[in-house]
């Protein structure tokens, strides 16, 4: 027998979404496929910028909505967190983390 867990009824407010939406340049969002390719020399605007928090955003709405979603590359979205949590942690700046394989 398999449990369902009880639904979701809150998505997450955003403070600031029309600032966020418009601060974070395309090539930064987080997509479909998981995947977050900032180079190194964007980290520290990318961690202390719109994008984490759009990021942050965008992971709250889907987790709130969709109990088991899966990205693109089989990432979950507590992997994307735990992937933005240390590369914006408190190393200060991006660092690329693998996605485990499933």
């Amino acid at each position: 027998m398999v449990r369902k867990e009880a639904p979701k009824t809150s998505l997450p407010q955003p403070s600031s979404a029309s600032t966020i939406a418009i601060g974070c340049q395309g090539q930064y969002k987080l997509g479909p496929e998981g995947a977050l390719r900032v180079p190194s020399t964007a980290a520290e605007a990318f961690c202390g910028g719109p994008c984490l928090a759009e990021a942050n955003l965008v992971l709250g709405y889907v987790d709130a909505i969709m109990d088991s979603f899966r990205f693109y590359n089989g990432a979950t979205i507590r992997d994307v967190r735990l992937t933005l949590d240390r590369g914006c942690g408190r190393s200060g700046g991006l660092r690329r983390v693998a996605t485990p394989r499933r």
